[in-house]
């Protein structure tokens, strides 16, 4: 395995474009030289507080070198001194390149003509392939006779563009097998990788903040309230689109770049063509990022390609075939959804509240429903199955807990339902609370979906829609039809309540607790 040594800095432009995350820079150097078979054995890197275009007497900086293998702070102080330190840092990768323990040198806008000196010259007398970022840098160490094998500017790319870059260059030099990232090779490889749950499950906190203003609006006027929402409403399908390109790019930013181009332009075109969209986004981001660097092009123009180029080719294919198709299946879905609570409300509510309980013990909540849950959310900004997952499990888990806190079944049980009564009531999460006493205790099982079941049936029957995980009391304020959503989390919680309290009197009959003893004197 050939070894690798670093030199740089935070740099002016550098400093803006990652070069102020050096542990970042670092390990992003690191893996894509481990894909092509190199080690970085050595680093000598400079990072001062500030970009280096604007330098005092009183500038701060840090010496970051390896240490077994992984980025390391060596001291800090003012600039001046860790220059110094680097100067003999940079003799001793100097002389590791004279043992014949260095066979490539990387150069992140270091500085030959100075810091750098003693093994810069020392590559260059021994020949070593040199690459590199920053202009100034690069052309220093030409000045020196550096034997330049991949080189490029700084401006437009990333510590992760950079080093594929640098690997690059570097398996071109030797005839090494490079890959930026390995491609899926079996058809379950391939559907871990493009799997929509997780995706949509990823995109979730924003999608619910976005439907949550949404559902704000409705206290404006009419022409106000369909302005904004034609404002938002397209934002659900971009955040999307940026997290299926942000998931599936092995090229950082410039993949969420594409993916977020992406997303402006098919944001008309339902989930699924936001879903295509990200997914072309970014394949064609890894595809245009690496294939040009590969070719030793400068790496800011692999970064316009990946980023720009590539989001707009992925978002013009997805607006000029899936446009239409795409907005259909969304309205059909909607419309589906719509026609069954207007005919059997009640029944799809029940079912639905009656298995929330078990699809979430089960572990399918997250892989299911939260998915199911942005595709009616992409359509028209509130959900009935959020609407449901409040009532059903929240209201549901803050009755248990209250019951639990004014009628403990043990001792240590008011303490954790204390918690949990609190956070599902102020933040509607933390269902989970509640699993460890329905767990030991199938009657409070039954209890819960049976109080499931009812406080779904009520929202189903009057067509409830809202949103998850916010305060239960906000869910009839930004919610359509506010008079179910409000009856059917107080019939859930009270049934809850009531339903445990009545298990936890008969069992504190049956196992009544012992009298204290006699307390000794003394």
């Amino acid at each position: 395995m050939r070894r690798i040594a670093l030199l740089g800095s935070s740099g002016g432009n550098l400093h803006r474009l990652g070069g102020a995350d050096p542990a970042q820079l670092i390990r992003s150097i690191q893996d894509q030289l481990a894909r092509t078979d190199l080690e970085l054995a050595a680093a000598c890197f400079v990072s001062a507080d500030g970009s280096l275009d604007s330098l005092t007497t009183n500038s701060t900086g840090t010496l970051w070198t390896l240490d077994q293998n992984a980025p390391r702070i060596v001291a800090t102080g003012l600039l001046t001194e860790m220059n110094g330190l680097a100067r003999t840092a940079d003799r001793a990768i100097a002389d590791a390149i004279d043992r014949g323990e260095i066979d490539g040198l990387i150069l992140v806008s270091a500085d030959p003509s100075d810091i750098n000196t003693a093994t810069v010259a020392t590559a260059a007398a021994r020949g070593l392939p040199v690459v590199g970022s920053g202009g100034s840098s690069v052309a220093a160490a030409k000045a020196l006779g550096a034997r330049l094998v991949a080189a490029s500017g700084t401006t437009g790319t990333t510590n992760h563009t950079r080093a594929i870059g640098y690997a690059a260059g570097f398996a071109r030099e030797w005839g090494l097998r490079y890959r930026a990232a390995d491609l899926p090779r079996t058809p379950h490889e391939w559907w871990r990788k493009y799997d929509p749950r997780p995706i949509l499950v990823d995109a979730l906190p924003a999608v619910l903040a976005v439907s949550f203003v949404i559902g704000l609006l409705r206290y404006l006027p009419a022409d106000a309230q369909h302005r904004y929402t034609a404002l938002l409403q397209p934002l659900i399908l971009i955040v999307v689109a940026f997290t299926a390109s942000a998931r599936t790019s092995n090229v950082g930013q410039a993949g969420m770049l594409a993916g977020v181009l992406a997303g402006v332009m098919s944001a008309h075109s339902g989930l699924l063509g936001a879903l295509i969209g990200g997914y072309l986004a970014g394949f064609l981001a890894d595809l245009l990022v690496t294939a040009p660097l590969r070719r030793n092009w400068p790496a800011t123009t692999a970064n316009i390609l990946g980023s720009g180029i590539a989001g707009v080719v992925a978002g013009a294919i997805v607006y000029l075939g899936l446009q239409r198709p795409g907005a259909a299946l969304n309205s059909w879905l909607n419309h589906i959804l719509s026609l069954g609570l207007a005919h059997a409300g009640w029944l799809i509510g029940g079912l639905l509240g009656a298995a929330m309980w078990t699809i979430m013990m089960r572990g399918f909540y997250h892989s299911l429903i939260l998915p199911l849950m942005v595709v009616e959310f992409s359509e028209r900004g509130l959900s009935f199955l959020a609407a449901v997952d409040m009532s059903a499990l929240v209201a549901v888990s803050a009755g248990l807990a209250l019951a639990n806190v004014l009628l403990p079944q043990r001792t240590g049980d008011r303490g954790a339902a204390r918690h949990t009564l609190t956070v599902n009531l102020a933040f509607g999460t933390f269902v989970e609370g509640s699993v460890p006493y329905l767990r030991r205790n199938h009657s409070a099982k039954a209890v819960a979906v049976v109080a499931a079941t009812a406080g779904a049936v009520i929202i189903g029957a009057g067509a409830g829609y809202g949103v998850t995980y916010i305060p239960i009391p906000a869910l009839p304020l930004v919610g359509d039809h506010w008079q179910c959503l409000a009856l059917g989390a107080a019939c859930a919680a009270a049934v809850a309540l009531l339903g445990s309290l009545l298990i936890n009197g008969l069992d504190r009959i049956r196992t009544p607790v012992p009298p204290a003893g006699p307390v000794s004197a003394g």
